[in-house]
């Protein structure tokens, strides 16, 4: 089992890894020959994130081999991951390999940088990871996401943290809503209270298949609002995925079962302009019954 990456953009890993910690204390990073896949798998109902960036991305050298059709599935600490990457902004050079110390796998990271006197200086640090077997990882499959009954591009994601965090004083429950004619809302009730902000004229992205995808149901009233209450908690975690500086981000509302965010990075929906997008980050946050 072989893994060595040499970045040509450590900072944007470790904005990846600044938005998963966010979401959870650990996950699951996954290399193979062409992605690197994160994910986060909550057991209890909670967010989900699955996503894979380009290896083209951010390597310039990368070496994955393993008997596992050369993929390599590791457990690893959020914590550990930025504490290593915290110096790597403006790095001359950054590499990170699978190796072992005193017979536990640990991911070993090597950062070059420049002192003031013009002396390179190099930092080692080793991250403690398990990998995981075929049997760990029988367990981490995607979940099936049935056809949202609306989909819409967000507003900017640092503008709706900054709302969502002035109603998570007055509520934990954030009722998301949404329609087919460029309208989202976001509201929350209390005994004392109701407060909702509205926004209007948003775009309504192409999804797989188009019009002519048997899946997706023609809207009839497109001024109809499909709604989802949620831990208003896990919606702010999600908007922590401002930090990897999304081109796009679609909300697909499933009508009192889930959120979905697909947060496109490094280029724009490429079911709309053909570009290649250079990440996709999938948020998965299940509807609060109660």
């Amino acid at each position: 089992m072989k893994l060595r990456l040499r970045f040509k953009n450590a900072g944007f890993f470790s904005k990846v890894a600044q938005s998963v910690e966010k979401i959870s204390k650990s996950c699951v990073i996954k290399f193979d020959p062409e992605k690197i896949h994160f994910i986060v798998k909550d057991l209890d109902g909670g967010t989900q994130v699955w996503s894979h960036v380009s290896v083209d991305a951010i390597c310039e050298e990368y070496l994955v081999e393993s008997l596992n059709k050369n993929m390599i599935w590791l457990e690893v600490s959020t914590e550990g991951i930025n504490k290593a990457f915290r110096s790597t902004q403006s790095a001359r050079g950054v590499t990170m390999r699978l190796t072992k110390k005193e017979g536990f796998a640990v991911l070993s990271v090597s950062v070059t940088n420049e002192s003031r006197g013009g002396k390179l200086v190099h930092i080692f640090q080793d991250i403690s990871v398990h990998v995981l077997t075929k049997t760990h990882i029988a367990d981490l499959k995607e979940p099936t996401i049935p056809t949202p009954e609306v989909y819409i591009m967000l507003p900017g994601l640092q503008n709706l943290r900054s709302v969502a965090e002035r109603m998570k004083t007055l509520s934990n429950r954030l009722f998301v809503a949404a329609n087919m004619n460029g309208q989202l809302r976001l509201r929350i009730e209390t005994s004392a209270a109701k407060v909702e902000t509205n926004y209007t004229n948003l775009i309504h992205p192409e999804l797989d298949g188009g019009a002519n995808d048997p899946a997706i149901k023609p809207i009839e009233d497109k001024t109809k609002f499909s709604e989802v209450s949620v831990d208003i908690k896990d919606f702010i975690k999600f908007l922590h995925s401002h930090h990897i500086n999304p081109s796009n981000v679609v909300c697909c509302v499933h009508e009192q079962l889930c959120l979905v965010f697909y947060v496109y990075v490094g280029g724009i929906n490429t079911l709309e302009s053909g570009d290649e997008t250079l990440g996709i980050f999938t948020y998965l946050i299940s509807a609060r019954t109660s």
